[in-house]
């Protein structure tokens, strides 16, 4: 190859496993995406504080226990999940709270919608796996919104959520999890940040900063 360009994960192991020059490999990440539009953001009226995730379940590499078993323990909630059937189906059953709400499946115009604009915290689920993030991440952080972020190693997304100014990190060994999310459900629940703090915050995800990545290759 000419040249080589990776996830961030990838290239890390790529770098180590591989004899390739590092001046022919490069980091591509993943791009925010400015979800505005003309219309006005929706604003809700509810009693309890507003959760969703969507995305799949998987015993050994996105295992939901430790997510459901502190959300269960949080008041004032209510957890929408979409989630497709699949090999977690009895880990989600036996969490069968009042205030859990499961779909399985949402049209992904419609997900980015409710995302921006329906719901009060947006929740993350990281993957047991070294050499794979889900994208997903970058679309909850351009919305600006709060975000949980469970996680299972802290890897390059807990360090996005590390330096997000409406982020939570919660481990499956945090002694204090339940508090910490009641607390950060009420204090940030109604905030957020505009898209353009969110891309002055992270200028490696915009997308002309990958562009120009590509530009340079090009023009070489």
């Amino acid at each position: 190859m000419d040249y080589g360009m990776f996830t961030p994960e990838i290239y890390r192991y790529v770098s180590k496993v591989f004899h390739i020059k590092s001046e022919i490999i490069f980091k591509i990440e993943f791009a925010l995406s400015d979800l505005k539009s003309n219309k006005p953001v929706e604003i809700r009226s509810a009693a309890l504080c507003r959760l969703i995730y969507a995305g799949m379940f998987y015993k050994e590499i996105r295992n939901p226990e430790f997510v459901l078993k502190i959300l269960s323990q949080v008041p004032d909630v209510s957890f929408d999940m979409y989630v497709g059937k699949g090999e977690c189906e009895d880990i989600i059953l036996r969490y069968n709270h009042q205030n859990f709400n499961r779909s399985e499946y949402v049209d992904r115009k419609r997900y980015l919608d409710m995302i921006y604009r329906e719901y009060d915290i947006l929740v993350n689920v990281g993957n047991n796996a070294s050499l794979q993030a889900p994208s997903k991440m970058l679309e909850l952080i351009s919305t600006g919104k709060p975000i949980i972020n469970f996680y299972h190693s802290k890897d390059s997304q807990y360090e996005m959520i590390e330096k997000y100014p409406l982020g939570l990190n919660i481990g499956k060994d945090d002694e204090k999890s339940v508090l910490r999310v009641t607390e950060f459900c009420k204090k940030y629940r109604g905030k957020s940040i505009s898209f353009e703090e969110v891309s002055a915050l992270y200028p490696e995800n915009n997308l002309e900063y990958q562009i120009n990545i590509l530009r340079r290759l090009i023009e070489q």
